[in-house]
C-alpha cells in the first residue's frame, strides 16, 4: 500500500508504494531524485539523498512508476540490422534517422487492381507475373513490388475458382493454397503456422513460414466466390513483429461485387 514520504528539498508530501523503499524516486512537485527511505523524522519516513549519481529514476514526470518494458525479441533486432551496409553509409552522411524512418515506416502507393475487384496499397513499382499455386500446375495472376535494400518482397496473387472448387467448402479451397504455398517455400522451412480467421465476412487463413535461409514468409489466404486470394510478404528474419508487414495484410480489401457468406 502506499506511505506517504516528505521529499527533503521542497518538503512536499507524496504517496509512495511501500515495496519502493530503498529505491531511487522523483519528487512530482520539484522532479529531484532521492533514495527513499523510512526516518524518524517527524514521525513520517522521508527521503534522504542518494551518495551515488542519479541513475533512471523509477517514477516519470507524471508521478508513475515507471514499469519495466517487455523485452522484444530477436526478430525486431534482425528487422533493425537490416541493409546494415546501407545503413553505415547513411550514417557516414549523417541520414541515418531517415534510412531508420523509411525502414519502420515504408511509403505505400495506393494499388486498384485494373478489373476493379481489389485494392491493397505497395511500397514501390509493381510487376505482373504468372506464378504457380502449389495446386498440381495452376498458375495464377500475380502483382508483386521489392523493397531491394531492405530484401522484402510483397505479393498478391489470385485465381479465378473453377467450378470443381466453387462445390468445395471454401474453407477447404483455402487450406488448399495455404499448403500450397507452405510447399512452393524455397530452401525449405523451420516451421510454419496457420490460423483460421474471418476476412471482411469470407473464409481466410493467415499463415506464416520460417525458412532455413533466415526468411519469412507471411501470407493471407481469402477464398471469394469466384476468386482465390494469397497476400503476403517474404523477406529476413521471422515470422511477425514487423507492424508494417502485418499493416500490408490489412491493407487489403475485396472490391468484387458478390455475395459475402
Amino acid at each position: 500500500m502506499p506511505i506517504s514520504i516528505r521529499c527533503p528539498k521542497c518538503r512536499e508530501l507524496l504517496d509512495v508504494p511501500d515495496d519502493f523503499l530503498g529505491r531511487e524516486v522523483r519528487c512530482a512537485s520539484c522532479q529531484q531524485i532521492f533514495t527513499a527511505a523510512a526516518n524518524a523524522d517527524d514521525g513520517i519516513p522521508v527521503m534522504r539523498p542518494t551518495r551515488k549519481p542519479a541513475r533512471s529514476p523509477e517514477y516519470g514526470d507524471d508521478d508513475q512508476p515507471i514499469r519495466a518494458r517487455n523485452k522484444r525479441g530477436n526478430r525486431l533486432i534482425l528487422w533493425l540490422l537490416l541493409g546494415g551496409a546501407g545503413l553505415s553509409m547513411c550514417l557516414c552522411c549523417g541520414g541515418g534517422a531517415v534510412f531508420i524512418g523509411k525502414m519502420m515506416s515504408p511509403d505505400f502507393v495506393p494499388y486498384v487492381s485494373p478489373d476493379g475487384r481489389f485494392s491493397t496499397e505497395f511500397p514501390g513499382d509493381t510487376q505482373k507475373s504468372k506464378r504457380n499455386t502449389g495446386r498440381a500446375a495452376e498458375s495464377a495472376q500475380s502483382i508483386e513490388s521489392t523493397r531491394t535494400i531492405f530484401q522484402e518482397t510483397y505479393f498478391v496473387y489470385y485465381v479465378e475458382l473453377s467450378d470443381a472448387d466453387r462445390k468445395k467448402p471454401a474453407e477447404k479451397v483455402a487450406e488448399e493454397f495455404a499448403s500450397g504455398l507452405i510447399d512452393m517455400s524455397q530452401n525449405g522451412r523451420e516451421h510454419s503456422a496457420r490460423t483460421k480467421i474471418a476476412y471482411q465476412g469470407y473464409d481466410a487463413i493467415d499463415l506464416s513460414i520460417a525458412l532455413t535461409d533466415g526468411k519469412f514468409t507471411v501470407a493471407r489466404v481469402i477464398v471469394t466466390k469466384d476468386r482465390a486470394y494469397v497476400v503476403g510478404v517474404t523477406g529476413p528474419g521471422e515470422p511477425g513483429g514487423a507492424p508494417w508487414v502485418e499493416n500490408y495484410l490489412e491493407r487489403f480489401q475485396i472490391l468484387e461485387p458478390e455475395a459475402k457468406k
